[in-house]
């Protein structure tokens, strides 16, 4: 957990610590969430319905998630505040598919409805 300027907490998930992120310190102060080498299919079935709960999240990283599919996208709409979603290369080979970025920006994905700002990680030159 990392204290922000602001008031609120950075939380810091790493493998099977996201199964009990809602028993850390002040998560309901929770304004990103960092989650790492965790298969993406356990988290959107355990981790993304507790965010729910968190009227202050506006962040969310994925590192080494084994995110694949471009179907797996629509997992994000269970976390409706969130602003940015930075998704690291490591771990997660849907990033370099063709229309990942397009998915991400497009209308008919839930997250975007409610972004105002997206940054993703992407191989630098």
């Amino acid at each position: 957990m990392t204290e922000m300027a602001g008031g609120g907490v950075w939380l810091h998930a790493y493998g099977e610590a996201a199964d009990a992120l809602e028993t850390a310190p002040r998560f309901a102060d929770a304004v990103g969430v960092s989650f790492s080498f965790l298969p993406f299919e356990r988290l959107a079935r355990t981790a993304f319905p507790k965010l729910r709960s968190l009227r202050r999240l506006r962040e969310l990283h994925l590192e080494h998630t084994e995110l694949h599919s471009l179907h797996q996208l629509h997992s994000f709409a269970c976390v409706p505040g969130v602003t940015t979603l930075r998704v690291s290369v490591e771990g997660n080979p849907v990033v370099t598919h063709a229309h990942f970025r397009s998915l991400i920006e497009s209308d008919c994905n839930p997250v975007v409805t409610h972004a105002h700002f997206l940054s993703l990680c992407t191989p630098s030159a």
